[in-house]
């Protein structure tokens, strides 16, 4: 099975034990974005390029290293292990919807990538 990662669009113009927690924000007049933030430097284990992308598989959220020009930043908080990144995609968005909160880092030796498994959702597609 081939996974189909979510990339950025080119264009011109009480938690310490959970490592992901993830949300959905709406921007005023710009849609629904997917904050995801990344605690316990569990962002260096995913990404030595400093960019993320994602891919969904049933209720697994897939993470992989990305290069700048396909990837999202990954944004120092306040915090130095805390990592954050918004990535606006509307399918992202509806699968998020009932599958917010803090979930552990996991990783999944068949596809040799980190994943967080998320609670079962009504259907999204």
């Amino acid at each position: 099975m081939e996974l189909n990662f979510i990339t950025k669009k080119r264009t011109r113009t009480g938690t310490n034990d959970l490592d992901i927690s993830i949300k959905v924000l709406t921007a005023r007049n710009k849609g629904n974005y997917v904050q995801f933030a990344f605690r316990n430097n569990c962002a260096k284990a995913i990404s030595d390029t400093g960019f993320v992308v994602v891919a969904i598989e049933g209720t697994r959220l897939y993470f992989k290293s990305e290069t700048k020009e396909l990837g999202f930043k990954l944004t120092k908080s306040t915090k130095a292990t805390n990592q954050f990144t918004r990535i606006k995609d509307d399918n992202l968005a509806k699968w998020v919807k009932d599958r917010q909160g803090e979930y552990p880092l996991l990783f999944d030796k068949d596809h040799h990538l980190f994943f967080i498994e998320t609670k079962e959702a009504k259907k999204w597609n």
